[in-house]
């Protein structure tokens, strides 16, 4: 079963991206003291990775995000490219893989 951490809603390959942020100028990234994680959007990999799972929060851009998904897990690596998604800046993670849970 997939793993979402706050159920949002985002669109990053299909119609709903919006493909005209990419030229407009990033937002900047104001990071408190204890606040150091970064928005991600997880793009490519299998259709069943739903797009509410596709938004989220990372602490750090260089670890691999891992989906658990039908006895499995996706993983999405950092790419280094941003999208402006609702205003916001965020990473996009693409998938990289899929490795199967050894029983």
């Amino acid at each position: 079963m997939p793993l979402s951490d706050n159920g949002a809603t985002v669109g990053i390959d299909g119609p709903a991206a919006d493909r005209s942020a990419a030229s407009a100028p990033l937002p900047e990234i104001v990071k408190g003291e204890c606040d150091m994680s970064h928005r991600v959007l997880l793009s490519g990999g299998p259709d069943y990775v739903a797009s509410g799972d596709r938004s989220r929060i990372v602490e750090e851009l260089t670890d691999e995000v891992k989906l658990s998904c039908y006895g499995g897990h996706e993983h999405f690596s950092f790419t280094g490219d941003y999208r402006v998604v609702d205003g916001e800046r965020a990473a996009v993670m693409r998938w990289c893989g899929r490795t199967t849970v050894a029983e």
